[in-house]
């Protein structure tokens, strides 16, 4: 497995308090992760993608950072429906020419995108991929039931050959700044008739892209316990958008989401392990 994850130093409006709060959280779960070799760091690859200078570790034995992408033009132009945070497909576009151009997912069956408030689990995830079917058009999988296009961004699930299709079409499927042509900004009123929620952030445009490359889907709703995915609520929560999972000892998801201090993050993966981990 190749793992990576995405930072943004600017997710949000300049009032938007809260979100530059937990940007921060999220760099120290990711240099907690480190310290620990948890998540993304328990990959057999991994790297971290950043809108500026992120040192992950100073050493030793060797500095760590992340690699600086620049957002394209449009990052802060579009805004989520729901939040008062940027759409972050501009920011991912930058990511994923990174990746086209210097390949480090080359050779690894599976590519796994986490976001930071992700409690991830790698072991687990081996274990329900092993015997995994891969048809020769590649496969991605969904993870959240019960909504439109369940393709979550929590945890983004996708083998090398649907990866490859994705990067072959993604430039095209972006298209030009403020193409109305193009979807997922839903310029265009005949866009806007398919998708009722707004602009597309990265995960609703993956899949866009990867559907239209005949990549195969399959579901499977086990992998991942979010409180953003309206089918993972429990009933009394069902309405609740700010709804966290509760972890319990053992559980057999490879991700929980959202845990958005490291203290959240690490109390979440030390009940499920049993394990006592370094702050």
């Amino acid at each position: 497995m190749y793992c990576y994850t995405v930072h943004s130093f600017n997710p949000a409006k300049k009032n938007e308090t809260k979100a530059y709060a937990d940007s921060a959280a999220e760099v120290s779960i990711l240099k907690t992760q480190l310290r620990n070799g948890v998540g993304i760091f328990q990959c057999n690859n991994w790297q971290v993608f950043a809108d500026g200078e992120l040192e992950l570790s100073p050493g030793p034995p060797v500095r760590l950072v992340a690699t600086i992408v620049q957002p394209r033009a449009e990052y802060g132009t579009y805004e989520r429906k729901d939040k008062p945070l940027y759409v972050n497909t501009p920011l991912f576009m930058s990511v994923w020419q990174t990746m086209k151009s210097t390949t480090p997912h080359a050779g690894f069956s599976w590519i796994i995108k986490v976001d930071g408030p992700t409690v991830f689990l790698p072991d687990n995830l081996r274990t329900k991929l092993a015997g995994t079917s891969v048809p020769d058009t590649g496969i991605y999988i969904e993870n959240c039931k019960k909504v439109l296009e369940g393709f979550f961004g929590n945890i983004e699930i996708a083998s090398q050959e649907a990866f490859r299709r994705f990067l072959e079409q993604v430039e095209n499927k972006y298209g030009a700044d403020n193409s109305p042509t193009n979807c997922w900004r839903q310029l265009s009123e005949e866009c806007k008739k398919t998708w009722k929620y707004g602009t597309w952030g990265e995960d609703r445009f993956f899949q866009d892209v990867v559907d239209g490359a005949g990549v195969e889907k399959i579901q499977d709703f086990a992998i991942s316990d979010s409180g953003t995915c309206p089918g993972s609520r429990p009933d009394s929560e069902k309405d609740n958008a700010e709804y966290v999972p509760v972890c319990t000892p053992g559980q057999t998801e490879a991700a929980v989401h959202p845990f958005r201090t490291p203290e959240a993050w690490f109390k979440c993966l030390g009940t499920i392990t049993g394990k006592s981990y370094s702050s």
